[in-house]
C-alpha cells in the first residue's frame, strides 16, 4: 500500500468522526437555544464545516513550529492527543512535509479501521476520482457564471434609481454592479473579484418598485456578508469531500442559514411584511435559473423564511421535547469524543500481537515472547516493504536482538537489496558521537561546557559572544538564522560565515534545532585534543568499541543510496561535499548492529565514563516539541509516563532513529533511506508489539 493513500483515508475517516461529533454537538445548540438568531447560527455551522476539514489535516501535516535545518527532525511519532501534531518532518530544509504512514494515532486514544492494502488503494483512486469530477464541476459552473456576467448589460433608469436607495439602506463597502440579463429568472448577487447583482430584465414591470427595492437589497446583504466567497468554499469543500454526509449535510444548513441571516438584515432596514410579500411574489413569477455560485432570494426553506419574517416561526419556540433531544446530541457527541477518532491501516492489528499457538496460551517464557515479537515484527515490516519501505530495523528487548534485518532496496537502480549489514549515511546520529566527545575531553579537564565558544574559535560579533558549548549542545545558541549559507571547507572560513550570518536569537534565550552548532563542536574537539575530528572519534570511541562497519563519508565504500522527494516520484541523492557545517553533526556511516554496539558500548566504563553517560541523560531544558533536551539525547515523554532515550536523523533522502526506553526495556535502531515519513511507523509498531508482550527487562 502506498503509504500516502493510508494518511490521506486516515485524515478523511478522522473529518468523518469529528464531524459527526460537531454536527451533533451544533444541532444539540440549536434545540437547546432556539432563539439564537440566524446569524450565529450561520457561524456555528461555518465552524463545524472548518474544523470538520481542517483540523484533522493540521493535525498530521502542520507542525508547531519549523525548528529544524539541513534535514533532522526531533519531532515525536505521537503524543498524548490524536490532535497533537504527530508524525511531523521537514522534507527539506525549513520545508514541513507529512509523511507517509498510516499509524497515525496514540495506542491509547481512538481506534484503527484495518483494511486490505488493495482495499485502501482502491478507495484513494475513488476520492480522487471523485474529486476530480467534482472540481471539473465547479469549473464549468463558474465558466457559465462568467458567460452570463459578460453577456449581462446595464440597467434602465428606473432599476438604478431602486438601486440607489437600496444601496443606501444596505452598504456593503464594495465596489459593485448592477446588470439586467433576460438569462436569469431571479435577482442574484454574483461576487468575487467585481462583484455584481444580476436582475431578469423585466423584473421592474413584473413587480411593485417596493418588492424589487427589497429583492435588490437581498442580495446586496449577500455582498454584504461576503456570502459569495463563503458560497465558493462550500462548493470547493463538497467537490473534495463529495463522500462525506456531514459536509453535504453542513452545507445545505448553511444555505439555509444563509438566507435567513440575510432576512434578518433585510428586515432591520425595510418593512418586514412588504419584504415578506417580495419573496411570495418573486417566487410566483420567477424561476430559480441562477448558478450554484451566485446567492439568489429563493434559495433555502421559503416557506419557513416567510414564516420567521411573520412572527410564526415554530423554529424559535422552548420546549422540553426540543431540550431533551438536544441533551441527547450532546451526550453523543462526548461519547464520540470519549471514544476517539479511527485511523486507516493495512493489516496490522494482528501482526501488532505475539503470535501464540494454542499450547502457549497462559504465561509465555521471555525467550518465547521475544522470538514472537520478532516474528510478529518482521511480518509487519515485510508488508511495509512491499507498499514502499526501505531501510535496516534492529530491535533488542534486554540484552537480546530479536530482530536484526533489512528491508526493500539499498540501490534500486542496481537491484541490491537492503540488509542487516547494509551501512548508511545517519546523519543527525553523528551529534551523539560529538556530545559523547565534549563530554570527555570536559571529564578530562580539557575544557567545560560553560565555556565561551569565542574561547575556541576566535572572536565573535558582540549579538553571538555570549554563546556557550552548552548552548550549542542545547540547540540553544541562536547562531544562525535557518539555511544559512555557511557550509565551507576550511575550519576559518566556516567560523567567519557564522560570524557574517544574522543572529535568530540571542543565546540561551530560545529553541531552534540546527546543524551548525554541533559542527562547531567538532571543531572544538579538534582544538581541544590536538588531532582532527575523525581521527579522536574513531581512537576514542570507535575503534574500542569496534565498530568494525562504522567510518566517516569521505572513507568511501558502499553505502545505501538515498531517495528523495515525495512517493512514488522519488530520485537518487547525488554526493553531498563533507564540509563544514555538516562535519561534527552529519556524515557518520554505519549499520543498524554498529549503532547497536555503540548504545551497549556507551555502558563500558572502559570506553566511557559514567559521570559522562550520566550527564548526557539530564534534562537541561525544553524543547519547543515537548521533549526534554539532553546532551545529545531527547528524553521523550509518552502518554503512560515513560520516557523513551531518542537521537534523530534526517535528511532530504534519510532517516533514523536511535531509541531506547528504559522502563520496558527495549531498544531500536531505525536507518531508512527515504524521506516520507516511514521511521514513524517503524517506532510506533515497535512500540506497541513491545509493550503488548508484557515486562521485558
Amino acid at each position: 500500500m502506498n503509504g500516502t493513500a493510508g494518511s490521506l483515508l486516515s485524515i478523511g475517516a478522522a473529518s468523518l468522526w469529528l464531524g459527526l461529533l460537531l454536527g451533533a454537538a451544533g444541532f444539540a445548540t440549536v434545540r437547546l437555544l432556539p432563539r439564537l438568531g440566524p446569524s450565529r447560527r450561520y457561524r456555528l455551522w461555518y465552524a463545524a464545516l472548518l474544523l470538520t476539514l481542517l483540523v484533522p489535516l493540521a493535525t498530521q501535516v502542520t507542525p508547531r513550529r519549523a525548528t529544524a535545518i539541513a534535514g533532522d527532525d526531533p519531532r515525536p511519532a505521537a503524543g498524548p492527543s490524536p490532535l497533537s501534531p504527530v508524525g511531523l518532518q521537514p522534507g527539506t530544509p525549513d520545508r514541513i512535509t507529512a509523511p507517509g504512514g498510516d499509524d497515525m494515532t496514540s495506542a491509547s486514544w481512538g481506534w484503527r479501521l484495518t483494511l486490505p492494502a488493495a482495499v485502501i488503494d482502491f478507495g484513494l483512486w475513488v476520492w480522487l476520482l471523485g474529486a476530480g469530477l467534482g472540481l471539473g464541476g465547479l469549473a464549468v459552473e463558474m465558466g457559465r457564471l462568467s458567460r452570463l456576467r459578460r453577456s449581462s448589460r446595464p440597467p434602465p433608469r428606473e432599476l438604478l434609481e431602486l438601486w440607489s436607495r437600496a444601496i443606501t439602506a444596505v452598504p456593503t463597502g464594495r465596489r459593485l454592479r448592477l446588470l439586467v440579463s433576460d438569462r436569469v429568472g431571479i435577482p442574484m448577487a454574483s461576487g468575487w473579484r467585481r462583484p455584481a447583482v444580476i436582475v431578469p430584465v423585466e423584473l421592474h414591470r413584473l413587480l411593485p418598485a417596493d418588492d424589487v427595492r427589497h429583492l435588490l437589497m437581498h442580495e446586496l446583504a449577500h455582498l454584504a456578508r461576503f456570502d459569495d466567497w463563503h458560497v465558493a468554499i462550500q462548493h470547493l469543500a463538497r467537490a473534495l469531500c463529495w463522500w462525506h454526509p456531514v459536509v453535504r449535510w453542513v452545507t445545505r444548513r448553511l444555505e439555509t442559514e444563509r438566507e435567513f441571516a440575510c432576512d434578518e438584515l433585510v428586515a432591520k432596514r425595510g418593512d418586514r411584511r412588504g419584504y415578506a410579500r417580495a419573496l411570495v411574489r418573486v417566487a410566483e413569477v420567477g424561476l430559480d435559473h441562477s448558478s450554484g455560485f451566485a446567492p439568489a432570494a429563493l434559495r433555502g426553506r421559503l416557506t419557513d423564511r416567510v414564516e420567521a419574517l411573520l412572527g410564526r416561526s415554530a423554529e424559535t419556540r422552548w420546549s422540553w421535547r426540543r431540550a431533551g433531544s438536544g441533551l441527547a446530541l450532546g451526550a453523543m457527541a462526548m461519547s464520540g469524543l470519549w471514544i476517539g477518532p479511527p485511523a486507516v491501516g493495512a493489516g496490522l492489528v494482528a501482526s501488532m500481537a505475539p503470535a501464540q499457538s494454542p499450547q502457549d496460551s497462559g504465561t509465555a517464557s521471555p525467550e518465547r515472547t521475544r522470538g514472537a515479537v520478532g516474528r510478529s515484527l518482521d511480518s509487519l515490516f515485510r508488508t511495509f516493504a512491499d507498499s514502499g519501505f526501505s531501510g535496516t530495523v534492529l530491535v533488542a528487548m534486554g540484552n537480546e536482538i530479536v530482530l536484526e534485518q533489512g528491508y526493500g532496496m539499498a540501490d534500486r537502480e542496481r537491484r541490491i537489496p537492503a540488509t542487516a549489514t547494509t551501512r548508511y549515511s545517519t546523519a543527525g546520529i553523528t551529534k551523539l558521537f560529538t556530545a559523547t566527545a565534549i563530554l570527555t575531553l570536559e571529564k578530562e579537564g580539557r575544557l567545560s561546557v560553560g565555556d565561551s565558544l569565542t574561547r575556541w574559535v576566535g572572536p565573535l560579533p558582540r549579538a553571538k559572544d555570549r554563546a556557550s558549548l552548552h548552548h550549542l549542545l542545547t540547540h540553544s545558541d541562536g547562531l544562525t538564522r535557518l539555511q544559512a549559507p555557511v557550509y565551507r571547507r576550511s575550519a576559518e572560513a566556516f567560523v567567519s560565515a557564522i560570524a557574517a550570518t544574522p543572529a535568530a536569537f540571542e543565546p540561551g534565550s530560545g529553541y531552534r534545532y540546527n546543524d551548525f552548532g554541533h559542527s562547531l563542536l567538532g571543531l572544538v574537539v579538534e582544538r581541544a585534543s590536538g588531532e582532527s575530528y575523525e581521527s579522536f572519534i574513531r581512537r576514542r570511541f570507535i575503534e574500542p568499541a569496534r565498530l568494525r562497519a562504522t567510518g566517516f563519508e569521505p572513507d568511501g565504500g558502499e553505502m545505501a543510496v538515498e531517495y528523495a522527494g515525495p512517493a512514488g516520484a522519488q530520485v537518487p541523492v547525488g554526493p553531498r561535499a563533507y564540509s563544514w557545517g555538516r562535519r561534527g553533526s552529519l556524515g557518520l556511516v554505519s549499520t543498524a548492529g554498529d549503532l547497536y554496539r555503540w548504545f551497549r558500548a556507551m555502558e563500558d566504563a572502559t570506553i566511557l565514563a559514567p559521570a559522562v553517560r550520566a550527564r548526557m541523560l539530564v534534562p537541561r531544558m525544553q524543547s519547543d516539541w515537548g521533549a526534554e533536551q539532553g546532551y545529545g539525547w531527547d528524553l521523550e515523554p509518552r502518554p503512560d509516563g515513560r520516557r523513551i532515550w531518542r537521537r534523530v536523523a534526517g535528511t532530504p533522502g534519510f532517516e533514523g532513529e536511535l531509541l531506547h526506553d528504559p522502563l520496558d526495556g527495549w531498544t531500536a535502531v531505525i536507518l531508512v533511506n527515504s524521506r516520507i515519513g516511514w521511521r514513524f511507523r517503524v517506532w510506533q509498531a515497535i512500540e506497541r508489539t513491545v509493550i503488548s508482550s508484557g515486562p521485558n527487562r
